[in-house]
């Protein structure tokens, strides 16, 4: 363990609510305790995540701070920013400030570290294909505004990917403000052996498998820039090459905002005659994801814009071969361990998918690359550099 100095760092989180940004503080927090025997992390959060995270954490190191939200949606968040998360580092004497929501506080007591976590708002194709319309576009182009005056006026960035920096500071030309990239880990543990029991739909699983059928995967939830309308305009494809297989995801009507899109899907899945291919599972709780990975024999990951992409880690530990689109941020993750498709093309998608489905050695040879891959990434590392750039912010 690395010694420290009694810093003292508040963790903006007031936006987190479920999904890739929950875990995200989950794992953080638990490598940042390890790392930091004698520093202190105050956690900025809505109620639902303070209770949360006090059944996850009983460390004195970490002090929970509720996020009242008072104001609907926006406005709250305007508050936020524009006061109460300033307000609370100045009276809880912070070293350094965290914004891990993707947007900075609008005035600074102390350094801030602001982490930028959603690259639909920077990203030049979601705005020709899938921008927002009508009473939506509102909240959206306001959220963008703000996240893009973050990235201008910000102190020091951190960006889980090359790929995402490169599409938000594009605009900026040679006026880009201080940054670094800093991958996120994979709990190698939770999803290499997942431990038991097993959820009950893995038997509805093993049973379509011993029936001989395949199993395609897609862990995510539904939204337009996750392209899933591409692999669903492929199954047919699949399908007549002799494949029998299943897809099963985790997205569902519930989990979306996107529901005029959501159903439009549906309803093209029962225009091709898909009804027994295509299985929306539903929403699986992190500590259940690891069995369901195991479950499968390909994962296929269609989305044309991401900040990351942490399924596809969590793929790879689980030793599933991956499909995915051919954008720089799955090149950037994948390397040679992915196959890659044309990001829309329906018929590349099928192809590739077919090959995959088809050939055992070809998933054995991309299994084994990787594994190989997925020793890159880690939670301690991601902490360790994060915890060194918050320390000598900290000394400023």
């Amino acid at each position: 363990m690395e010694s420290s100095h009694d810093m003292r760092v508040l963790i903006d989180a007031s936006t987190i609510h479920f999904g890739g940004a929950r875990s995200y503080i989950r794992n953080v927090l638990n490598e940042l305790i390890l790392l930091s025997e004698q520093d202190t992390f105050g956690i900025f959060a809505s109620q639902e995540i303070v209770d949360w995270l006090s059944h996850q954490f009983t460390s004195d190191a970490i002090e929970l701070f509720p996020c009242h939200q008072k104001l609907p949606g926006l406005l709250h968040n305007l508050q936020v920013r524009g006061w109460e998360v300033s307000r609370l580092a100045k009276k809880w004497k912070a070293d350094v400030l965290f914004s891990s929501t993707g947007f900075s506080a609008l005035w600074r007591p102390c350094p801030e570290l602001l982490l930028l976590r959603n690259t639909i708002y920077f990203c030049q194709l979601f705005q020709e294909r899938d921008n927002p319309q009508g009473k939506e576009a509102i909240r959206f182009n306001i959220q963008k505004l703000m996240a893009n005056m973050s990235v201008r006026c910000g102190q020091e960035l951190m960006f889980p990917s090359q790929a995402m920096a490169d599409e938000a500071l594009a605009p900026l030309g040679s006026k880009q403000p201080s940054y670094f990239i800093n991958h996120y880990g994979v709990g190698h543990d939770n999803f290499a052996d997942p431990k038991p029991p097993a959820p009950e739909f893995i038997k509805q699983i093993q049973q379509w498998k011993s029936e001989g059928y395949k199993i395609l995967l897609h862990v995510s939830m539904y939204a337009p820039h996750k392209n899933m309308e591409t692999v669903v305009e492929a199954l047919p494809k699949i399908v007549e090459s002799g494949v029998r297989f299943k897809w099963i995801t985790t997205i569902s009507r519930d989990k979306t905002g996107a529901k005029e899109g959501y159903d439009a899907m549906l309803a093209r899945i029962d225009e091709l005659g898909l009804q027994d291919v295509f299985v929306s599972n539903g929403y699986v709780p992190h500590d259940k994801l690891g069995h369901l990975y195991h479950s499968a024999d390909a994962f296929v990951f269609p989305s044309y814009t991401e900040s990351f992409g942490q399924p596809l880690l969590e793929a790879m530990a689980s030793s599933l071969p991956v499909v995915a689109a051919n954008r720089p941020i799955h090149r950037e993750l994948g390397q040679d361990a992915f196959r890659y498709f044309g990001t829309f093309d329906s018929d590349d998608c099928a192809k590739v998918l077919t090959e995959v489905l088809s050939s055992d050695s070809l998933r054995a040879t991309m299994i084994q690359r990787s594994q190989t891959r997925v020793q890159d990434f880690s939670w301690r590392k991601h902490a360790k550099k994060l915890i060194e750039k918050l320390r000598s912010m900290a000394k400023t």
